[in-house]
This record gives C-alpha cells, structure tokens and sequence, in this order.
C-alpha cells in the first residue's frame, strides 16, 4: 500500500512540473551552447563551468592555495562592485546582480565570422556586415538571468533600455534595430548577435542541434585533445590568411609566406586532481616557407639539455632555433612602415642611427637566432643568479660564430682599456677587470672577470661597506663567452663554468624527469621548465640578507611568507613542451600545485 501511494506521488508531482512548464509556454533545449554559433565560425571562445569532475578539480586546486587576509578581499570586492555601480550611473543595478548568475553552473561562448567577400577583410573592416558576432551563455541560474535583463531593461541601461520585447512561440527576443542589437533567449540559452536575420539564423541551430558542434575540424581536435575542459579557443585557418596576411601583406609581400602555411588553432585549459593544464593543437601546411623555415624536424628533439648543469636550476627553456625570425624582423625593421614610425627628420635616424645599428647586429648575431638555443637561470648559493644563455651550431656555421667572437673580443679589450684607464684617473690600480682563456668542453671560453686582488685597499673597504655584513670581493664575477668543443656558443654570467659544463646534467635531475612526465608523449623540439619553489628560495635568501642588513624592513618577510613562500609557493612547478608531427605542432603546459606547509 505504501509502495503503491509513494508511485501516485510521483505521478502527481511529474504531471504539476510537466503543466507547469506547459503554463510557461516557454520551449527548452538540450542543444551545446556551440549549436548557437555558425558551423564555419572564424574563431570561438569559450568558458566553461559546468563538468562536475572538472568543477571538483578546480575547488579542490584553489583550495589549496591560503586565503588571503578578510580585509583585502572586502576591499578588492568592494571595490570591484564601487566600480560597476559607478559605471551604471547610480541606477540601482549593483554588481552583485551580476555575481549571483555565477553562484551555480555556467558556460559562456562568444563566436567571431569573417565574410570572405569585400575588400577589406574582417576585423579590419570598416562594415559592420563583414563581421558577424555572437555572444552566448548559459546559466543553471537562468530564472536569475531573467530577472537581471528585466532590471536592465526597467532601469534603461545602455542598448536595453530602447530594446522592444516580444515572446514568440516559447522564444523571448529583445530588439533595438538603431544599436544592431538582437538578443534571444531559448529555454536556458542567451545569446545576442548584430541583425535578425542571423538571430534567427542562430534559432534554427539550435533546433536542429547543426551549429559549430558539428564543424568537423574542431570536433577532431576537441575529441582527440580534451573531451572535459574549463574552456577553450578555437580558431579558423582563415584567419591568419585572410586578416593578417592582409595586415603583413602592408608591411611587406614577402612576409606574407610567414603565415599562410598556418592552419587551424585549438588550445584548451583543464583542471586536473593535481595541478592545471593548458594545451593547444596548431595544423600547418608542409610544403610552405612558413613550415620549412619556422619548424624542426619532426625527429627532431631538444639536445642542450644533455650539456646543462642542474644544479639549483629554477629556469630552464630551450628551442629548435627561430626558424628564420631573424629575417623577418630584419625586413620588417627595414620595411617602409618602421621608416614612417622613426621619421627621416626624428632623433632615431633611421638612415643612420638605432634601426640601421640593430639590423645590423641582428645580421651578425643571425647565425645563433637561427640555431638551437637554450637559456637557463640558476642559484649557485651567491648573491646573484646565474644567467647562461647556449647555442647549439652546426659545424658549417661555425666560422661565422668565431667571426663573431673576434668582435665580442674587441668590444671586451677596448672595455679593459677603459676600466684601466677610469682607475688611473682614480688614483687605483690597473688590472681591476681581465680577460683570459679558459678549456671549455675541449674547446676555448673567454673569461671576462673582476680582479678583486688589484683593487687599493681603500677600494676594497668601500666595496665592502656598500652593504652592511657582506663583502662583494667575496663574491666571483665572471662573464664567459665562445665556443666549445662540440661546438656549442656560450654567453654565461656564471662563475667557474668550465667545472659545471656537461656535468650533473638537468635531463638526469629526478624533480625535472618528473615534470616532463606530466607532458606524456609531448616532449619534442621546445621545452619550458620553471622551478617556483627553487626561486622563492633564493628569493627568500636574498630578502633575508637585506632585512638583517637593515636595507629593507621587516614586515617584509611578514608578506613574503604569505604572499610569496605560502601564496605563489603553491605553485611548485610549471613545464611545457612542444613536438611537430604530420604537419601538426601539439603544445602542453601543466602548473603543479601543492599546498605549502604553514
């Protein structure tokens, strides 16, 4: 009998609902929000919030990192509200009505067309109806949404308030024709575009469920990528042929090919149970310039990682080489519009002076631009960082690196010439600051160095007294520069290091090898690592050194500890890479995060 009465209640309660939607008039949709959008959109944008698991995720990462104190979150609260209030001329609408759509789940899009037709292109389009744009959203606080566009429209603001509202077969549409404004709203989706025609274009995707979901290149590269994410951007090959190869075609028509091997842009972020991730998928046309010059080898694989130290390392980045950037800076450099932007007339000079100067450097210093670099920031325990910047050449190349050298040598010579001449004049002693040769890796390095031995010891006592508790004579400087054995460029401020070279090699380093796990199988021709809590500790250290010395106050390590150690200290570690394979260049970057201890 119980059973048979909680049935009745059931039937009872599902006939109220279904009479009450059907009082309501208003239709619903089980249609993706990306249905509103035409299936060739250029480029989508997307925030989502509305996956249970990625939701979980990304509580449980925020969480992790310290509330900061009350009164600075009232405060940028208020303030965020004082603004928005100010903006809507003291109308009554607060920010706080808009806060409340976001108390449950959401999604929220917006879709760029680019007409093919007409002169101009897009963007740069001085019609409007060369561009078609849509904004959509969906809320689970929807009946709240309806409530704020019927505040908006009572209190007038901006185009709501000569919008006419008119429902139509379950539908609500507000219009304002002077302002191309034309919103609608379909059961629990809202979306506004600039003409009824593509209103109602939107209107029958949604019905037949045929709208940017159904693209076919965008739904390979979300399937294959990130069937679960926080969001996403999407963007058509067209694009870049049709806006910016008109918008270099300008600068130069050679610099055109840069971008017209490039296909269609997928990128996407997730939150995952340990840490965030970004990804993107980038197509390419093989047989362009674009793809020739700019990529590697689809083999190919960083390989100045198995020459560089890791000791203390906190920044580490390395790439295949620019892929022929070099040339076209130089022509853009060189280009009619950068001669308009320096002025024949102005200080710059351009026929003579900075432009003429840089070009010029960027030719000699091209054959390392062009080749695999590496750049890596570390701490030795001094008081500075070490900074090492290597270039990976070919032996072809390598005259033309040594070319190079023999300048940097008598750029560094007339500098020694200088410092011994500036110390003569000073009452000290020559030899403050020397140059000699140091076995590098088989080859030779120029070591460019202060001899703190031949300062007077006057000198030594000023140094010395610069900051109190420490002595910079203690401290080595030394810049090293060349060419090794294997024929890697060096340009290093970091002391002794011939001892550190190909030794205690980063690609070994257990904390790195587990970063580069959480990219899987992309790890190729870039890679990107960053140490946070390696840097904060150095950061600390030095902080430590200049509160003791009475050269910064104390409530400074107050705030480091909170914002810097406990706040960005969740933060353990971020790494990134990218690989080349069948005309495709996959990109993912992941941030560890961690809850640092109290």
């Amino acid at each position: 009998m119980k059973i048979f009465k909680k049935f009745l209640f059931i039937i009872a309660g599902s006939l109220i609902l279904l009479s009450l939607a059907a009082c309501s008039g208003r239709k619903t949709t089980d249609a993706p929000l990306e249905a509103i959008f035409p299936k060739d959109s250029t480029g989508v944008f997307v925030v989502d919030y509305s996956d249970e698991s990625q939701i979980e995720n990304f509580k449980n990462l925020i969480a992790r990192f310290p509330e900061i104190d009350t009164e600075f979150k009232d405060q940028f609260t208020k303030g965020f509200i004082d603004g928005f209030n100010s903006g809507a001329n003291e109308s009554g609408f607060s920010g706080e009505d808009i806060s409340q759509l976001f108390k449950g789940e959401w999604k929220i899009g917006a879709a760029v067309v680019l007409q093919e037709d007409g002169s101009e292109v897009g963007l740069v389009s001085k019609n409007s109806e060369d561009i078609e744009i849509y904004i959509a959203a969906r809320f689970s606080e929807s009946d709240k949404l309806r409530d704020l566009i019927n505040k908006l429209v009572e209190k007038k603001l901006g185009h709501w308030g000569d919008a006419k509202y008119e429902e139509d077969d379950g539908i609500d549409y507000w219009t304002n024709e002077k302002e191309n404004f034309y919103v609608a709203f379909y059961g629990d989706l809202f979306f506004m575009t600039t003409s009824k025609e593509r209103r109602d274009a939107a209107i029958k995707r949604i019905e037949s469920g045929e709208g940017f979901n159904k693209n076919e290149k965008f739904a390979l590269k979300a399937n294959n990528l990130a069937s679960k994410n926080l969001g996403y951007v999407f963007v058509d090959a067209k694009f870049f042929s049709d806006f910016y190869g008109k918008l270099f075609e300008a600068i130069d028509k050679s610099l055109v090919e840069q971008i017209a091997g490039m296909g269609d842009v997928f990128a996407f972020w997730s939150a995952e149970a340990d840490g965030f991730r970004i990804a993107s998928s980038t197509a390419f046309d093989q047989e362009s310039e674009v793809a020739k010059k700019m990529l590697p080898d689809e083999d190919y694989k960083v390989g100045l990682i198995d020459k560089i130290n890791g000791d203390g390392v906190f920044l580490y980045f390395e790439n295949a080489g620019s892929g022929g950037q070099a040339d076209y800076l130089i022509k853009m450099l060189e280009s009619d519009i950068a001669k308009g932007y320096a002025g024949d007339d102005s200080k710059v000079d351009y026929s003579g002076g900075m432009f003429k100067k840089f070009t010029s450097f960027l030719q000699k210093i091209k054959v390392l631009l062009d080749s695999p670099v590496a750049f890596v920031m570390s701490d030795s325990g001094a008081m500075l960082p070490t900074i090492s910047l290597y270039f990976q050449l070919e032996e072809k190349n390598t005259g033309e690196a040594k070319n190079l050298i023999t300048d940097l040598d008598e750029y560094v010579d007339k500098l020694i010439v200088e410092a011994d001449k500036m110390e003569k004049e000073a009452g000290g002693n020559p030899g403050v600051l020397k140059k000699s040769i140091e076995v590098t890796g088989g080859g030779g390095l120029r070591k460019l160095y202060v001899d703190w031995t031949a300062f007077s010891e006057s000198e030594k006592s000023l140094f010395s007294g610069q900051v109190p508790g420490f002595d910079f004579t203690t401290t080595k400087v030394e810049l090293y520069y060349g060419l090794t054995g294997d024929n890697v460029f060096v340009l290093a401020f970091h002391p002794d290091f011939p001892d550190f070279y190909g030794k205690n090699l980063l690609s070994q380093n257990k904390d790195y090898q587990e970063a580069i796990a959480k990219l899987g199988d992309i790890y190729g021709f870039s890679v990107s690592y960053i140490r946070i809590d390696v840097a904060l500790k150095f950061a600390e250290r030095l902080l430590n050194f200049y509160v003791a010395g009475g050269l910064a106050p104390e409530e400074m390590m107050t705030s480091y500890d909170l914002y810097g150690r406990r706040f960005v200290g969740t933060i353990k570690y971020m790494v990134g890479s990218s690989i080349f394979k069948d005309g495709v260049v996959d990109q993912s970057f992941f941030a560890r995060i961690e809850k640092v201890s109290e």
